[in-house]
């Protein structure tokens, strides 16, 4: 399905964007990010006029020939080469795991002394290179001894 396509109405797209899907939670991540920096953050493409404007804007400039934001990557086309411009991957920032959540010898064995992660796996840990994968049984192993928490039958 294009995106063209995959909703009836691309201003009921966007209105579930702004209110519901998207943006609070963008809003909060920014504002808990810039707080925590001390920093006094802008964000102006979300100034009411441009939204207002953004939203009266006829579809198919929005998007065109399977080009989200098309008018936008139009006029970027005079500052930035294509290559940025009409560039498709999302590109995000990583979170500096190893600085965060450094390797240790206790992570594994916090992991292997859950009986629940051993009921479910059946497999002792030694090393464990997803780091998201760690750290999601790390936390069941932590959750299990801290609440006490066990398997039912």
């Amino acid at each position: 399905v294009s995106l063209e396509k995959s909703y009836d109405n691309i201003f009921n797209l966007q209105k579930d964007e702004i209110l519901r899907d998207q943006l609070p939670e963008l809003l909060k991540w920014e504002d808990k990010n810039s707080m925590g920096y001390s920093i006094e953050s802008r964000l102006p493409f979300l100034d009411y006029n441009l939204v207002e404007i953004c939203l009266s804007i006829n579809n198919e400039y929005k998007v065109k020939n399977g080009w989200s934001k098309y008018i936008l990557r139009k006029n970027l086309e005079k500052y930035l080469p294509d290559k940025i411009t009409y560039n498709k991957r999302k590109i995000g920032f990583d979170a500096p795991v190893d600085h965060w959540w450094p390797r240790s010898r206790k992570i594994p064995q916090t992991i292997n002394n859950s009986r629940i992660i051993q009921e479910i796996s059946k497999k002792k840990f030694n090393f464990i290179a997803d780091r998201d994968l760690e750290w999601r049984l790390y936390n069941i192993a932590v959750w299990e001894k801290l609440y006490n928490m066990k398997l039912e039958n």
